[in-house]
C-alpha cells in the first residue's frame, strides 16, 4: 500500500472524474486474479460482468453511480441500489458513459466521448432519469473551437447541472506555462428545461473547473490566472467571487454543501500542501489528518453535516500506507482502508449519512468500487 506524498495541483478535482476515466482506462483490461479483500465494514462494488469497476457518486439514499469495463474492453454505466442490485446503461451515442453525480431523486449526470479528438475531446453531457430516459446535451460550441468538450460534474435535487466546457484559447491563454488542462474552458449551469448559462471566474486565463454545486445552486471550483490557482464561488444569483485560503499560493475547492461550507486544499507560504474547511461566514480552518505524511492529504468531498473526506499517506508506519480519512464537523478524525493490499484509491463522494464511496486498486491491478456505510464509526 505504498503511496508517495500527494501534492495539491491543478488536477486535484479531476482525479475523481477525468483521471478515473483516463488512468483507469489504461488498465481497463487488467483482470484481478484474486478476490478483492476489503477492510472491516467495507462493501466491495463490482458490477455484473465487470473486470474493473469504478464508483463515482452517491446520493442521500445510498444509491451509487459509476462505470465499469468488461472483459472485451467494453464500458458501461451503472447504478447500484442499496439492496445491492444493479441497473446498467449506455450513453446515447454508444460512447463510454462516465457518470459524475447522482441527485436524491436518482437522476444521474455525466459525460461520454464520441471517439473523436482524443480521450477528452469530443465529450458530451448526459442526463439519465430513473425511468431510464437518457438525454444528451452540449454547452455552446465556440465557432473558433468546434471540438465539443462538455463535462458535467454535479447535479442537485432541482435538476440543475454544473460543469465545464471547452472554449477557444486566446494567444495569452495558450502561452501559460505549464499548460493547463483542459487547455481553455468556462463554467456552465444547465437548468432542468435545458437552458444553459455560461460563466467564467475573475482573473480567468485558461484553466477553470466548475466542479461542484449544492442544493441551492451555488457552484464552487477553481481557476488559474496564469500563475496560481484560485478557488471561486458562484452564488445562486450569479455573483462570482474569488475564495483563497489566507496566505495561500494556490487554493483548490473540491466540495460545497447546502449550508455553504466548503472543503478543499491549498499550498501555504512554505509551498506545503494543506487542507481546509471554510464556514459560511468566511472563516478558514486548516487541517491535516493525524500521522499524515507532510503534504500527503487531499480533501475531495464534503457531507451535508460538514464531514470532509479524502486520502492521505500514513507516516506512523515503516511504509507510507494509504488511508481514507474523515474529518468530522467537531474536528475529530476517523480513517479506514478501502481495500486490503490496495495500491491505489480514490474518494469519490460522501452523503448526508457519511457513507463514503470511491475506488481502489487491488494487489493484482484490478479496480473495485467500495462503499463505507454511513455513520460507521461516527
Amino acid at each position: 500500500m505504498k503511496k508517495k506524498n500527494g501534492k495539491v495541483g491543478l488536477h486535484v478535482l479531476v482525479v475523481n472524474v477525468m483521471l478515473l476515466a483516463g488512468f483507469f482506462a489504461c488498465i481497463a483490461f487488467v483482470a484481478s486474479a484474486t478476490l478483492a479483500q476489503t477492510g472491516p465494514g467495507i462493501i466491495t462494488i463490482d458490477a455484473p460482468g465487470a473486470v474493473n469497476t469504478v464508483a463515482t457518486a452517491i446520493n442521500a439514499s445510498g444509491v451509487v453511480a459509476g462505470y465499469f469495463y468488461g472483459s472485451s474492453g467494453d464500458s458501461h454505466g451503472y447504478m447500484r441500489n442499496p439492496d445491492g442490485t444493479f441497473v446498467l446503461f449506455d450513453s446515447p451515442l454508444g460512447g463510454a458513459p462516465i457518470p459524475t453525480s447522482i441527485n436524491n431523486a436518482g437522476v444521474i449526470a455525466g459525460w461520454y466521448g464520441d471517439g473523436n479528438f482524443g480521450a477528452f475531446g469530443g465529450s458530451h453531457g448526459f442526463v439519465r432519469t430513473p425511468d431510464g430516459t437518457l438525454t444528451s446535451f452540449d454547452a455552446p460550441i465556440d465557432p473558433a473551437n468546434p471540438m465539443p468538450g462538455t463535462l458535467p460534474f454535479s447535479i442537485n435535487s432541482r435538476g440543475q447541472i454544473a460543469g465545464t466546457y471547452s472554449v477557444n484559447c486566446s494567444d495569452a491563454q495558450l502561452a501559460i506555462s505549464p499548460p493547463v488542462f483542459p487547455p481553455c474552458n468556462n463554467g456552465f449551469l444547465r437548468q432542468p428545461d435545458g437552458t444553459i448559462t455560461t460563466f467564467y471566474a475573475p482573473n480567468f486565463q485558461g484553466g477553470m473547473l466548475a466542479a461542484i454545486m449544492n442544493e441551492s445552486g451555488a457552484i464552487a471550483g477553481y481557476s488559474t490566472d496564469g500563475q496560481s490557482q484560485h478557488g471561486f464561488l458562484r452564488a445562486a444569483d450569479g455573483t462570482l467571487a474569488i475564495l483563497d485560503a489566507p496566505g495561500s499560493r494556490d487554493t483548490l475547492i473540491a466540495a460545497i454543501n447546502s449550508r455553504g461550507e466548503i472543503a478543499g486544499s491549498f499550498r501555504d507560504t512554505t509551498n506545503t500542501p494543506r487542507n481546509f474547511v471554510r464556514s459560511p461566514n468566511g472563516a478558514f480552518t486548516a487541517f491535516d489528518p493525524p500521522s499524515a505524511c507532510p503534504g500527503s492529504a487531499s480533501a475531495y468531498a464534503l457531507s451535508e453535516s460538514g464531514t470532509a473526506a479524502g486520502v492521505y499517506s500514513d507516516c506512523s508506519h515503516s511504509y507510507s500506507y494509504t488511508f481514507v480519512f474523515l474529518r468530522f464537523a467537531d474536528g475529530t478524525f476517523a480513517s479506514f482502508f478501502p481495500g486490503l493490499n490496495s495500491g491505489y484509491q480514490v474518494v469519490a463522494g460522501i452523503n448526508s449519512s457519511n457513507a463514503v464511496v470511491g475506488t481502489y486498486q487491488d494487489g493484482n491491478g484490478g479496480l473495485h468500487g467500495y462503499l463505507r456505510p454511513g455513520n460507521a464509526g461516527k
